[in-house]
Parts: C-alpha cells; sequence; structure tokens
C-alpha cells in the first residue's frame, strides 16, 4: 500500500479516522447514562437552538460539524509529528486530542452556545477520555498510513561562526594624503 506523503490529507484523514472510536465511546457513554450530551448536539448547539439541536437534522449537522473539527485538528497532529519528529506518535496525539478538546471546550463552545454542553464533572471527564482516544487512535494509524519523511524533524542550518584562523596575514597599512 502507497503511503500518503501530503500533510493536509493525511491529516484530515487521520482526524476524520480517529473521530470514529471517539464517537462509538460518546455514544456508548450516553446510553449508559454516564455522559448526558453528544458531541454532535453539542456542536449543533452552538449553531441552532437546544430543541433543534436534538432534532434528527441537528445532530446530523452536529455530527457533521464534529467529524470537520477532528479532521482540521488531525492536520494539527500531523504538522506537530513533522516539526518534532515521529517519536512517542501516541502521547503526542493523546496531548492533542486533549488540547483541541480544552480549546473546544473553553473557547468555541461559548462563542454560540445555547445552554447544549454539559456542565457535570463526569460527562467533561468522559469527554476528556474520548478525546483522548480519539489522539491515540491518530497516534496508531499515522504509523500505518504516513510516509515517515513526513515526520523526520528539520534541523536549522548550522549558524556556528568558525573561529578566525591565528594565520591569517596582518593587513598593510595606507597612507592616505
Amino acid at each position: 500500500m502507497k503511503k500518503l506523503d501530503d500533510r493536509i490529507v493525511l491529516g484530515l484523514l487521520l482526524g476524520f479516522l480517529g473521530n470514529i472510536p471517539k464517537t462509538v465511546l460518546n455514544e456508548v457513554l450516553v446510553q449508559a447514562g454516564i455522559e448526558k450530551k453528544r458531541f454532535g448536539e453539542i456542536v449543533s448547539g452552538i449553531f441552532v437552538t437546544r430543541k433543534e439541536a436534538t432534532s434528527k437534522y441537528g445532530m446530523a449537522f452536529g455530527v457533521a460539524g464534529d467529524f470537520a473539527v477532528a479532521s482540521v485538528l488531525g492536520i494539527a497532529y500531523v504538522c506537530l509529528l513533522s516539526k518534532s519528529g515521529s517519536g512517542a506518535k501516541f502521547i503526542k496525539g493523546m496531548l492533542t486530542g486533549s488540547i483541541g478538546f480544552g480549546l473546544f471546550r473553553g473557547i468555541v463552545a461559548h462563542l454560540g452556545a445555547r445552554g447544549t454542553y454539559p456542565v457535570d464533572v463526569v460527562s467533561n471527564a468522559g469527554m476528556a477520555f474520548a478525546s483522548a482516544l480519539w489522539g491515540i487512535t491518530v497516534g496508531g494509524l499515522s504509523t500505518f498510513l504516513a510516509d515517515e519523511d513526513l515526520f523526520r524533524a528539520r534541523r536549522r542550518a548550522n549558524l556556528t561562526v568558525k573561529p578566525v584562523s591565528s594565520k591569517v596575514p596582518p593587513k598593510k597599512a595606507t597612507v592616505r594624503s
């Protein structure tokens, strides 16, 4: 199988595929009564009322939006690996997923939220765990889908100054009149 060598396409694909287990875990936790909100409902609630966010079309809109956000976050993950190298992919993935969740929770969800974000600790902890699962999945998938040459950390040019040799002939003094 030919591995992907385009950072943007790879990031979009990794983020999208990594969002599948995150969404499944979220749904299992909602069905078990552990979490109170689905990711799709939260994303949809940024743009529409709570009643519309829980409707069939609102949930579809929210799931699509959640996958779009995850895909863009996948690009950030690939850029992180490109700059820092491919070591510790799972840890970097968990970090990217957790930071993405924190940014989404802390900033984006308050831009237009209409009361759809859960405020209980258990739901937020479950969502943070699901976001970390996104990162673990993305880290694993990057091993199989990515061309490793993308993740070779680039070293900056050596900017050290060479010492001046002591054998430099002295300049001749010139007299100007």
